[in-house]
């Protein structure tokens, strides 16, 4: 090749196909094609219900979560006139002597399992015969969250007096209620601290 060849090479600078495999940029940063063009990349765009949704949903799962956390039952209003209470639960509750619980906020103690359970509810003496229904507590239980009323369920609480187990007295608790009850409902009326099974 000779001196004029080469001089002319260095004058035209690099052919199209060098400027490709080099990746040359343009003079503001971007990447340019073979014509000295701005190469430009299809990006994703944003989806304005998909976001939409997403809010809606972080919104009303921290309200359910907030709700559930501020739930309040209060099992102290005087029962309805009249009222049926189609639905129940029954439980075995293993209750010691001299222990006071609380059936549906109503204290009770048992003095004696024996023959009869001998009992001291809300402060009055009283005596159980074996397999004979006694209702302990009846009233209205009222679900609040958030400041808002939920529900109200009708409840009575009757036990049966089962027999002895040890010096303990054997329970049978039945909760009915105007409608299904909660979970946290059953929970309220039944006594804690004791033994108690399903059934």
């Amino acid at each position: 090749m000779d001196q004029v060849t080469r001089e002319n090479e260095r004058e035209a600078g690099p052919g199209k196909d060098d400027k490709e495999e080099r990746g040359e940029r343009g003079p503001a940063g971007f990447e340019t094609d073979s014509e000295g063009m701005p190469v430009q990349y299809a990006t994703t765009g944003s989806h304005p219900a998909l976001t939409a949704l997403a809010v809606g949903l972080v919104i009303v799962l921290a309200i359910a979560v907030a709700a559930y956390g501020t739930m309040v039952i209060d099992i102290g209003l005087p029962p309805v006139p009249g009222a049926t209470y189609p639905y129940s639960t029954t439980y075995s509750v293993v209750i010691p002597p001299g222990q006071q619980v609380l059936i549906a906020g109503v204290p009770m103690v048992v003095v004696d399992a024996g023959e009869t359970l001998k009992v001291v509810l809300e402060r009055t003496p009283e005596q159980f015969a074996p397999g004979e229904p006694h209702t302990i507590a009846r009233g209205t239980a009222e679900t609040r969250s958030l400041g808002f009323v939920l529900s109200h369920t009708g409840y009575q609480v009757d036990a049966v007096y089962l027999g002895a187990e040890g010096d303990s007295a054997d329970l049978s608790l039945t909760i009915l209620t105007t409608e299904r009850a909660s979970s946290r409902l059953v929970k309220a009326l039944l006594p804690t601290g004791v033994e108690i099974f399903p059934g």
